[in-house]
């Protein structure tokens, strides 16, 4: 399937009727979201709602360069926040894939000041900017959740699915 994949977006690449404007460096990324997507299914604390939100997105990241079907507007990731019941203060830091009106977005957000974070975006029909730099440390992180936690903090998975009806 690898294999597959990376052929076909190397091929959408080379198409330029694609909507996005996906390289060949940005491969191991878009896998990488596949394998977040995959790994979050499989999370003990994932509810059904989320797996089915997971579910919506991976089958938009699998069809690639394709755009998302019609009005899908999703996301899914995962946070981490103290380890407290009455905690109300929002993350200390996240990572995510999200697709909303055809904008593609890989992120990640973090607390620490030292920490490598990824703002990968497209646009449909827009040139690819992006800047790669940071793809290796977001692939690590997202692939070893776990590991990103210290002491008192716990991991929260975060996928919805949305629609807007001023739409169409």
């Amino acid at each position: 399937m690898r294999s597959s994949l990376g052929k076909k977006m190397k091929d959408c690449c080379q198409d330029k009727t694609s909507p996005y404007d996906i390289r060949d460096a940005d491969n191991n990324l878009i896998r990488a979201c596949i394998s977040f997507g995959d790994a979050l299914l499989s999370h003990t604390s994932i509810t059904e709602t989320e797996i089915e939100a997971i579910r919506k997105m991976l089958q938009f990241l699998r069809r690639l360069p394709e755009p998302p079907p019609y009005g899908l507007h999703g996301e899914f990731g995962f946070r981490i926040e103290p380890d407290v019941d009455d905690w109300e203060g929002g993350h200390l830091s996240c990572w995510c894939v999200s697709v909303c009106r055809a904008m593609f977005e890989i992120f990640s957000c973090q607390d620490d000041e030292e920490a490598d974070e990824l703002s990968w975006l497209l646009w449909p029909g827009q040139q690819n900017f992006n800047d790669l730099t940071n793809a290796r440390a977001w692939i690590a992180e997202v692939s070893k959740m776990e590991e990103n936690l210290k002491p008192g903090q716990r991991l929260v998975i975060e996928a919805s699915t949305w629609s807007i009806s001023e739409e169409k």
